[in-house]
């Protein structure tokens, strides 16, 4: 990679494992780290604090390891000794993925960007696909798109939040809400990783061209229960 290697201090080539590269998966994910958090504050409430403390640490090593680790088969890490510009995203220092041609996958930017139809705040981590267009991102913090709150941050930083996924055409396609709010004249429900302890938690979707596609109903509507998935149209 040409014009950025004096600004890297060191890469590694990722073996070949799973990755979410599916919201649906990605979902599944939280909710399982939700649920092992849960499981384990059940089952430790009476244990002497040195042994509360060590298994928390062993619960946490373990997040942090699937954060760095999060490697498509045929990508790769470098680190970034300082804030880089990759084919024109700023990226910050520290890790950055690449797919194997060369292209940026995915990095923490330095400074707010326009990313697809949004503009995108600093400390978000983006992801883009192999043609180069936006996938997502994690905000370091709530943000609003569209008059929506969508939710970020996260326990471990922005890679362990609440994802926003984007069409490659640039459009919104899924946001989950940092509060209950209507969507579209639709009651929808707030969402992220906390709220997955309690099951799925699909987010709000939207069609390509903006249009609502389904979400959690917050409070009953059109004779659907709150709590149910409302999916429009049908």
């Amino acid at each position: 990679m040409s014009g950025i290697g004096s600004f890297i201090s060191r890469q590694e080539i990722i073996p070949p494992i799973p990755q979410f590269v599916t919201l649906r998966k990605l979902s599944q994910c939280h909710a399982r780290r939700a649920s092992l958090l849960a499981t384990i504050v059940r089952m430790n409430r009476n244990l002497p604090a040195p042994f509360k403390s060590a298994l928390f640490a062993f619960f946490v090593i373990g997040l942090l390891y699937s954060s760095v680790t999060h490697a498509q088969k045929g990508t790769y890490r470098q680190t970034l000794a300082k804030p880089t510009e990759i084919q024109g995203h700023p990226c910050d220092k520290g890790y950055a993925w690449f797919y194997s041609d060369g292209k940026l996958q995915k990095c923490t930017v330095a400074s707010e960007i326009a990313l697809g139809e949004f503009t995108i705040p600093a400390g978000s981590w983006i992801t883009l696909s192999e043609e180069g267009k936006p996938s997502g991102i994690q905000a370091p913090h709530d943000i609003e798109i569209l008059g929506l709150i969508c939710q970020g941050g996260g326990l471990l930083g922005p890679s362990e939040g609440s994802i926003i996924a984007f069409y490659p055409t640039g459009k919104l396609k899924v946001c989950y809400l940092a509060h209950n709010q209507p969507v579209q004249g639709v009651p929808c429900a707030h969402g992220g990783v906390l709220n997955s302890l309690s099951g799925s938690d699909p987010g709000v979707h939207f069609e390509s061209d903006g249009a609502l596609k389904s979400c959690r109903l917050s409070a009953d509507y059109l004779g659907h229960h709150r709590g149910e998935i409302f999916k429009a149209g049908r």
